[in-house]
């Protein structure tokens, strides 16, 4: 769960960020049980300028980057994208980009 958000009795966190932890639990999922499953590689915090904030972790034997933030701005960055009839992944154009804007 790429987040820092934590759920005590108080929420600590974004909203956003706090509804994801509550739909986990919900679902009978423990977001901590989850966090510990992955190692944090390394972060990038939320930057006004990149408007997004990123977070690398181990996925067995290789990494992956989760990105969070302002949709245009994390779409932009894309280059491959998962094709959602074929589930491969593709290289991503200029239309497959505006119909997911």
């Amino acid at each position: 769960v790429n987040s820092s958000a934590v759920m005590h009795p108080e929420e600590k966190g974004s909203k956003t960020e706090t509804a994801v932890l509550k739909f986990l639990m919900k679902t009978k999922h423990d977001y901590r049980e989850i966090r510990k499953q992955y190692e944090e590689v390394r972060k990038y915090p939320f930057s006004s300028a990149r408007k997004r904030m990123s977070i690398i972790i181990k996925n067995g034997d290789s990494q992956r980057i989760l990105v969070k933030g302002a949709s245009e701005m994390v779409l932009e960055s894309c280059n491959k994208w998962i094709n959602k009839n074929t589930m491969k992944i593709e290289p991503i154009d200029a239309s497959v980009k505006e119909e997911v804007q």
